[in-house]
This record gives C-alpha cells, structure tokens and sequence, in this order.
C-alpha cells in the first residue's frame, strides 16, 4: 500500500476536481485582475491592496498544488463493495441512533473528503 494513496469516494474525486478547475480558470484570473489593479493605484496606495493580492494568489497556488497532489496519489473506492460488505470501512454508510430515538446515516470517507463541521 502506498503512503502516496488518497482514498476518494467518486462524488469525493468529482468535488475536487471541480474545485481544481475553479481555481485554475476563474479563480487565477480574478486574482491576477486584483494584483495588476493594486499596480495600477501608485505606490501611495498600493501596499495594503498589492499584498492582500499577492497573499490570495500564495493562497490560490498552495490549494491548487495541493489539490494536484490529492488527485495524483487519488483511488477511487468501490462504493457499492462497501455497501455491501459487513465490514465497516472507507465508503461504508452507518447509521446510528441518537437520543430521543433519532437515528442519522453517515458515509465514512478519507481525511481528503471529510467534513468535520
């Protein structure tokens, strides 16, 4: 097994790269816009807007590398395999019941796709 590997769910692996292209294409252009606009001000103003714009596209290019990096190492999980397994792992749902008989179902995905909020 490779420590390289990112296991994804499909809708997991769609996600990211959709977010990929987003940064890629609109994302770069607005920031590019915002750096040459910050440029355009003069050096009486352009210190705040120019290193908010720079920071954003330090930002933009360290997401976008590490999307890179998520969809390299990515493997896509056999959802319906685990579905259908009595095992308990990645792609796996769960339901659990919560007080009051309240009963909630989970999908169990990798640290790429998790959202802990």
């Amino acid at each position: 097994m490779s420590e390289d590997r990112v296991l994804l769910t499909r809708e997991g692996l769609e996600r990211l790269e959709a977010e990929l292209h987003e940064l890629r294409t609109r994302r770069r252009v607005e920031v590019a816009e915002a750096i040459h606009e910050a440029q355009e001000l003069g050096i009486a103003q352009i210190d705040g807007q120019y290193e908010d714009a720079k920071n954003q596209q330090a930002f933009l290019e360290g997401r976008i590398r590490e999307i890179e990096l998520l969809l390299e190492g990515a493997e896509v999980i056999d959802e319906d395999a685990a579905h259908h397994s009595m095992d308990v792992r990645i792609g796996s749902n769960v339901t659990v019941q919560l007080k009051g008989g309240v009963q909630q179902t989970f999908q169990l995905v990798g640290p790429a796709e998790a959202n802990p909020g």
